[in-house]
């Protein structure tokens, strides 16, 4: 049945009678009057627990129990802990060390804590007050989901009744904790946002309505591109103060994302490295550090006072963030690390996984990593200057300053690293570049930490204990990097090498002697031998092979480039030629009707070479890298340039003979036009020419010498047969 409740000034509420029975009805009217409305705590945390995934606080449905739930928020990267908890009760278990606090007030018990001596005020979460018939409606849904007697003696009814109550209780509780509810802030109320009424988690809700408290307390916070764990700072301070890993592309992507926007990072020609000391001391949270540390007399200071120091606003550094700016103190020697049992963590050790749990605080170093005595060991093994050791001592500093601004200008002029970078990815093979990448994370640093040092940056003992850690303290270890810095020179230098000698010979001809071509493939094999193995002594060997392969050819090449271009006895010979009484006949015919046109062509082109067979340059003055002359001369046709006269003879011979017998299979045609071209010409020279000609081919064929108007008759004769025959 449907029951209708009308109320003068407001619209009629509908209600069901349960299953039509008034006996459950009664019986939970008298229930639901000996209970408490503070019990209606249980089926709000009932609430709770169903509707965000996260809500440990809501699953203890105990409504005298208030524990807090721990929850993170992530906010520009970083996250934020603190606290959610019901009531006043549970702000005082709620965890002293909390970025923000939240507190449920569902029966609207609790004032404004703008005020409050707290350094963080908590928010209160207020969801809007129950009308007298939701209450009504959430009683009865907890003494059906509680009291057991009753699904014995209504049975089925009840379980309709629980189902019906609740739904009911999720429309109400979403209206009044979500829809109609606020957030007080710092005195001020804030209704939920649609986009955080719809999620199904706390801490995205909170996330959602705190981000804007959050920009108003930490402006001053760095932002991350994405949210940092615990796995990230581990693999950042284990890795990126270790030269051996620092280069890492994974590492150096981690070292972009967060810490260079905490200023522990710069760029430099190696990649990302750690700042130097000066730098990392102005970092205004590293300066807060180590302000304690004074403050405190160099004493010990417990961590959870550094972490509570550096949550302060402006900045507000989270836990992670912060557990950075100490691993980078740490690297910098600045401050140690010590555990509960008292232990220390230093630089040395950096490169052990840190269980921060097991941190109890910071100190300032004990001492020195290094003594004296082996820091001067340290200098000369770097510098290669002995004379450090035999004074024994490094305190001058401009003998230290001298010795290294050599070393990085030898570096610098050698420009391995980069180098190495240049050559194509195909010509390295795997154990080459590991060597490479070892050396770049190693005298890369090296470099780096040098030229700080150059530059005052850092001071001179700080980098040679940088230097010293980075080679473990080894001396066998930084010989041994060197050994590997030299192979790898050497197969930069011998690809820099090949690439020389591989342009150079790709525009050299071949050769007819023997030692050159021996030489060729030597150099060839050059460039697969210095892949696999390289070696500075097989380097020295080609490039003296190279030197002379250069010699040979150049020799080789003048030698047959002067016999043809730079000889005066084949220039007479092809005038010779030319202006021979074979070539006037050719060059009269070859425009005649019926010569043949490919011989012409090729005459042509004989007479262009012959014309171009001067240079006065000599072969032995060429550029170093171009292997012949600019006249265009080449090996190849050498032979065949030495007998172009006789060439340009022998065309000339056959294209005039051709001709002519082109002229007598045809002179019964040719003759009767010339006939008739004499009969018809009005000039008696041309009538006369045309006739002698007409009597010339049947008997002995066309003479050698023809004068101009029996050429110009003749031509005329042969366009018109050659027309005839082409119609025919």
């Amino acid at each position: 049945d449907v029951i209708i409740d009308e109320i003068e000034g407001a619209a009629a509420r509908f209600a069901f009678n349960i299953a039509g029975n008034e006996g459950l009805s009664n019986a939970l009217a008298a229930a639901i009057a000996e209970i408490p409305e503070s019990m209606l705590i249980r089926t709000m945390k009932r609430f709770f627990s169903e509707r965000f995934s996260d809500c440990s606080a809501a699953r203890d449905t105990n409504e005298t129990s208030h524990s807090p739930m721990d929850c993170s928020i992530e906010w520009r990267g970083g996250w934020r802990r603190g606290y959610l908890h019901w009531g006043l009760d549970g702000k005082e278990t709620a965890g002293q060390h909390s970025d923000w606090e939240v507190i449920i007030d569902p029966f609207g018990e609790i004032n404004d804590f703008s005020n409050s001596a707290d350094e963080i005020a908590p928010v209160i979460w207020k969801p809007d007050i129950l009308k007298r018939e939701e209450v009504e409606t959430l009683l009865r849904f907890h003494v059906l989901t509680t009291r057991t007697d009753f699904g014995f003696e209504y049975g089925d009814q009840v379980r309709a009744a629980i189902h019906s109550h609740a739904l009911s209780a999720e429309r109400i509780l979403t209206r009044s904790f979500l829809e109609d509810a606020k957030l007080v802030i710092e005195g001020f109320d804030y209704n939920l946002t649609e986009e955080a009424r719809a999620v199904h988690s706390v801490s995205e809700l909170l996330a959602i309505m705190l981000s804007p408290m959050f920009e108003t307390r930490f402006p001053n916070h760095p932002k991350f591109e994405r949210p940092i764990g615990i796995g990230d700072v581990t693999a950042i301070a284990t890795q990126f103060y270790n030269p051996a890993a620092q280069k890492s592309a994974d590492i150096q992507e981690l070292v972009r994302v967060f810490a260079v926007p905490l200023g522990l990072a710069e760029w430099s020609t190696e990649g990302y490295v750690p700042v130097g000391s000066e730098k990392l001391a102005e970092v205004p949270s590293a300066m807060e550090v180590l302000r304690l540390l004074d403050s405190d007399g160099g004493e010990i200071v417990p961590l959870n006072v550094i972490y509570s120091e550096l949550a302060k606003p402006p900045v507000g550094l989270t836990r992670e963030a912060q557990q950075l700016v100490l691993s980078a103190l740490v690297a910098d020697r600045k401050i140690e690390f010590v555990t509960g049992k008292g232990d220390r963590i230093n630089r040395r050790s950096l490169d052990l996984t840190i269980i921060w749990d097991d941190i109890a605080g910071i100190a300032r170093p004990r001492e020195s990593a290094y003594s004296s005595k082996r820091l001067v060991r340290w200098a000369s093994l770097i510098t290669r200057d002995k004379t450090f050791e035999a004074t024994g001592a490094i305190d001058n500093q401009e003998r230290l300053r001298a010795a290294f601004e050599d070393w990085i200008a030898e570096w610098k002029a050698d420009n391995i690293l980069v180098r190495f970078d240049a050559v194509a990815e195909d010509l390295v093979i795997s154990d080459i570049s590991r060597l490479a990448s070892r050396c770049s994370r190693t005298f890369g640093m090296l470099a780096n930490v040098i030229e700080a040092a150059v530059n005052g940056s850092i001071p001179f003992d700080e980098c040679i204990n940088r230097i010293a850690d980075s080679f473990l303290d080894s001396e066998s270890e930084i010989e041994g990097r060197r050994g590997e810095l030299a192979k790898i020179k050497d197969f930069v230098t011998g690809v820099e090498l090949s690439d020389k000698i591989d342009s150079y010979l790709a525009q050299c001809e071949i050769t007819s002697d023997e030692n050159i071509e021996a030489l060729r493939e030597r150099l060839w094999h050059f460039a697969e031998q210095n892949r696999v193995d390289p070696s500075g002594r097989r380097n020295t060997d080609a490039e003296q092979q190279f030197t002379n392969f250069r010699s040979e050819y150049t020799e080789y090449y003048r030698e047959r480039h002067d016999r043809v271009m730079r000889s005066p006895e084949l220039r007479e010979r092809c005038v010779a030629v030319l202006q021979s009484e074979l070539l006037w006949e050719f060059n009269n015919f070859s425009k005649l009707p019926g010569f043949d046109g490919a011989c012409a062509e090729k005459a042509e082109k004989l007479r262009r070479m012959a014309a171009g067979l001067e240079c006065r340059e000599d072969p032995r003055n060429l550029p170093e890298n171009t292997p012949y002359c600019g006249c265009g001369f080449v090996l190849a046709k050498s032979a065949a340039l030495e007998e172009l006269p006789e060439m340009i003879g022998k065309t000339a011979s056959s294209g005039l003979e051709r001709f002519r017998n082109t002229l007598v299979e045809n002179r019964d045609v040719i003759s009767e036009i010339l006939r008739s071209y004499s009969k018809a010409a009005r000039d008696g020279d041309s009538a006369a020419a045309a006739l002698e000609i007409a009597e010339m081919l049947p008997a002995n064929g066309i003479p050698a010498r023809l004068n101009d108007l029996q050429i110009k008759v003749l031509a005329e004769a042969s366009n018109q047969a050659f027309a005839e025959m082409a119609r025919a």
